[in-house]
């Protein structure tokens, strides 16, 4: 508990403190994942009040916008009665439909929550959701009042330094996730914790005994491998739901009140322990052996009826998704996303188990051929300036070509019928099947769904008659047939997740995948008999089946995530079932609101005020950004109480095109500053290139030149990420000129620079990287090489050591990993291990070509690699470096870095 004493530590504990403190800020600053894309200035953004919340939104949403709205004020009096706190102020609810990949988050610091209206597509994100877009709301609005909780006391330092005074922050990721989950499944309509697939992965890692310890989920860092960030969610949901059903739900609630009433390191561990007597180990062992017995239970029960054996013919693991079978048989293809690999999709043959990758991309839905197997299409998601949406692409596997034949269109699930392809239009409303002609490119409307039905994937069978499609009906997923009287026959109706249709190579049977037994198995539906039989009984799901006529192929979970698989299921082994159709009452997705809040134009300038101030020597520094990231700036001052001071101030509009940067420096000596415009180009997955132009005053602090540099300056910069499944490299380049001049001395200057990282695939932790650097002056002795904290740095060698108009600089180097730890730091950070690194460094400068002199070394580092917040590495390096001159000695170095990303 936090009382008076909370003002008087001793001088040690209030050096303890502010260092937790100031690293809270950095953890707020840096750990909430930021979406890249940005907002369409240029679209009619309106905003809401519904009293406790400001809704912004465009004019185009409108109608979710009152949903939204209405749902909020409904969900908040739930959750603050859940977590024992009250929402102290407004937040904003920005309603995003600028991406077709469905999130949502929430930033405390800026007061606000975005969501995404886009409804999901795939198995891995899901399939309970009556009501999307209230269990993600249900979900944010849980982060933004669990961390905002404050006892009385630390209220006082909230009212006084704004709302980086969190102390929930300092807590395990898997509880601030974990609290979530359980409002998303408690109080929205149904949530992802009630998904067969959070069962899945709970059962593999429990009748293998895969636990992962709890430090591994309980700082800012995610786990660097399977199941990685998702881990957070699959662990933190599930033992929540642990301490609910064993302890009670109101000690969650408890939890968090007990944990909010002080800035302890080990707070949690402190609050678990008051509020249900254990520690979080002490909970993890529980949790564990609750988990073994119940799976041990069930997996009891599969065995019984007889496990269908299957065969992984990948290993890869993470998400393998997008799985096709070509006509002929000989061919698969499937989609792999994983951190060590390129994403896209894979051609495997399946007589000489050779693969390779094809189309780079993230892919949605399963490819499929044409009936020669000569062509393949699929939906490709397409990066650009304000929006992230997927197409329809065509690729030709005997030339290798890859066509686009959609823009913009939110396309899902194209299929070839009758010299077109057809193809699902999503997340427009209506939402419909469509239609595009391979010789006019004409897109025509097929047919138009209606409110209750929302299509997940479409499918045609061989003989191009019959289609199927997969969707949401009122919040369920099932399976409908679509014939030339253009009317939905639905076969299934009921609350079990039916997806993944596929059909036998005759046509008369459809396959699918389904969790109807409570793990996902592949079924089948005798379309002359109406008959339905369960095909496999597996334990930990198959997804996706292709049949060739003797052989299933499909996707299995296993430990290091999903992979390709076949096996054999006799007709004579499947299982005749009963399925009954229910009537599923209409889901709230649409929801009448119970008045008609009114909106305006969103005006940005009104969201400008900051919300927190970092107190610093005598200053402090803020920064803030309207809702919608059109504006937004820093400010900072410091002074020393006499004559000495310095402030800080930077903006960036992204209001218009080009973009505007401004930053302006002011102390007692000098004033400095930067304008520039810049505009990003988005290029073929994943390259960009960026364009800047600007004018600029920076002190030059330089033993030569020390004085104001002045003028305009260019600057360019391109990066890509290609390869292949052995090698992947990634390259920047960047180019700069400037014009202006130095003091008196009139001054153009050129400089390149060139970047480059590659590693074996599958093995990201091995990378060899190069640096090469040029530069050219009209200033005489313009770059100085030497020292090791510039960017001509040249480590055994003193600070300008060489100097000229001209100046190169190379670098090769192989890093590579010595120790794994993965250990707690300080409770809130990982320890990961230990990385090598040996390099080799050639440096040149001089006034012309012809006479350059060249400086070297040789050398190699020790780094002791953590993490206080994801994107945030803090390293600790050892280094020695041996200059290539005779008459040298080497030199030892020890630095600590940060890097945010």
């Amino acid at each position: 508990m936090v009382d008076g004493s909370f003002l008087s530590y001793n001088p040690f504990m209030k050096k303890y403190f502010l260092i937790w403190f100031y690293i809270l800020i950095i953890l707020i600053s840096f750990s909430y994942s930021v979406f890249a894309q940005r907002f369409d200035p240029f679209l009619d953004w309106r905003e809401m009040d519904s009293g406790h919340f400001l809704v912004i939104f465009p004019s185009s949403l409108k109608n979710v916008a009152l949903e939204v709205a209405v749902l909020a004020e409904t969900i908040l009096p739930q959750i603050e009665t859940f977590l024992n706190t009250t929402l102290s102020f407004r937040p904003a609810i920005v309603l995003a439909d600028n991406t077709d990949i469905p999130n949502g988050y929430a930033d405390p610091l800026q007061g606000k929550i975005q969501l995404v209206v886009s409804h999901p597509y795939n198995q891995f994100l899901g399939t309970r959701f009556r009501n999307w877009i209230q269990m993600v709301l249900a979900h944010e609005l849980t982060h933004m009042l669990h961390l905002e909780a404050a006892s009385p006391e630390i209220m006082r330092w909230r009212n006084l330094l704004g709302y980086i005074v969190l102390p929930n922050v300092i807590q395990p990721m898997w509880a601030w996730e974990g609290y979530a989950m359980y409002v998303e499944n408690h109080f929205g309509t149904q949530g992802r914790p009630s998904d067969t697939l959070y069962d899945m992965y709970l059962r593999e890692m429990a009748l293998g005994d895969h636990f992962e310890p709890p430090h591994l989920f309980g700082g800012y860092s995610y786990l660097d491998r399977w199941p990685a960030q998702s881990g957070c969610y699959i662990y933190g949901a599930s033992v929540c739901q642990f301490i609910a059903d064993e302890f009670g739900e109101k000690k969650l609630g408890e939890i968090s009140t007990l944990r909010s009433e002080n800035f302890q390191i080990h707070g949690f561990d402190t609050a678990l322990k008051k509020a249900i007597g254990v520690d979080t180990n002490e909970l993890w062992i529980l949790w564990k052996e609750n988990l073994k017995e119940k799976y041990r239970q069930q997996f009891q029960k599969i065995r019984q009826q007889g496990i269908t054996p299957i065969t992984f013919l990948t290993n890869r693991g993470y998400y393998v998704s997008s799985l096709s079978l070509s006509p002929d048989g000989e061919k698969l293809i499937y989609s792999l996303s994983h951190p060590e690999y390129l994403s896209g999709l894979r051609l495997r043959d399946l007589r000489s188990s050779q693969e390779r990758l094809i189309v780079q991309g993230s892919i949605v839905g399963n490819p499929v051929f044409s009936q020669d197997g000569k062509k393949m299409v699929y939906s490709k998601i397409v990066t650009e300036r304000y929006h992230s949406w997927f197409d329809v692409f065509l690729y030709d596997l005997d030339t290798g070509k890859e066509s686009r034949m959609t823009h913009g269109a939110r396309a899902f699930s194209p299929f070839f019928r009758k010299d077109k392809i057809y193809f699902l239009r999503r997340n427009i409303f209506p939402e419909g099947l469509y239609s595009i002609d391979l010789t006019s490119k004409k897109i025509e409307l097929v047919y138009e769904f209606s409110a209750s039905f929302r299509p997940n994937q479409a499918l045609v069978n061989p003989s191009e008659e019959i289609l199927v499609f997969s969707g949401w009906k009122n919040g369920f997923l099932d399976l409908a047939l679509f014939d030339e009287d253009k009317r939905l026959h639905f076969i299934t109706s009921d609350i079990y997740a039916d997806l993944s249709p596929s059909f036998s190579p005759d046509g008369k049977i459809l396959f699918f995948s389904s969790d109807r037994n409570g793990v996902y198995n592949v079924y089948a539906y005798n379309l002359d008999t109406d008959e339905f039989y369960q095909v496999t009984n597996v334990v930990n799901g198959l997804f996706e089946p292709s049949y060739d006529g003797q052989k299933f192929y499909g996707i299995s979970y296993h430990g290091l995530g999903f992979d390709v698989v076949e096996l054999l299921a006799d007709i004579q082994s499947w299982r005749k079932i009963e399925v009954e159709k229910a009537i599923i009452p209409d889901s709230d997705d649409k929801i009448t609101p119970s008045q008609n809040y009114e909106d305006k134009p969103y005006q940005a300038i009104k969201h400008l005020f900051p919300r927190y101030w970092v107190p610093l020597l005598w200053g402090g520094s803020t920064r803030a950004s309207d809702y919608l990231g059109f504006h937004s700036y820093s400010l900072a001052y410091q002074s020393d109480l006499q004559e000495n001071f310095s402030t800080t101030f930077s903006y960036q509009g992204l209001f218009m095109d080009p973009e505007i940067n401004t930053w302006l420096y002011l102390d007692q000596e000098k004033f400095q500053y930067s304008l520039s415009l810049g505009y990003p180009i988005f290029l073929s997955h994943p390259s960009q290139l960026t364009f800047q132009a600007g004018y600029e005053k920076i002190y030059r602090d330089d033993s030569l030149y020390s004085g104001f540099w002045e003028g305009f300056f260019l600057h360019s910069q391109f990066s890509t990420t290609g390869g292949s499944d052995s090698w992947i490299t990634s390259q920047s380049f960047n180019l700069t000129y400037q014009n202006g001049q130095y003091e008196l001395y009139p001054v153009q200057k050129g400089l390149f620079s060139w970047d480059i990282q590659s590693y074996r695939a599958g093995s990201v932790d091995h990378s060899w990287y190069a640096q090469i650097a040029l530069g050219q002056s009209t200033l005489p002795l313009d770059f100085a090489l030497g020292g090791r904290d510039s960017f001509w740095g040249v480590a055994g060698y003193p600070e300008d050591f060489l100097r000229g108009r001209i100046a190169g600089r190379f670098e090769l180097g192989y890093k590579f990993p010595l120790l794994i730890l993965d250990q707690p730091l300080f409770s809130i950070g990982l320890v990961k291990g230990v990385q090598g690194k040996i390099y080799w460094v050639e440096s040149a400068a001089g006034e012309s070509w012809d006479t350059l002199n060249w400086i070297g070394n040789i050398g190699s580092e020790l780094s002791l690699q953590s993490f206080l917040a994801e994107g945030f590495s803090v390293n600790l390096t050892l280094g020695f470096a041996q200059p290539l001159e005779s008459n040298r000695s080497g030199e030892w170095y020890l630095t600590l870095s940060t890097h945010f990303r």
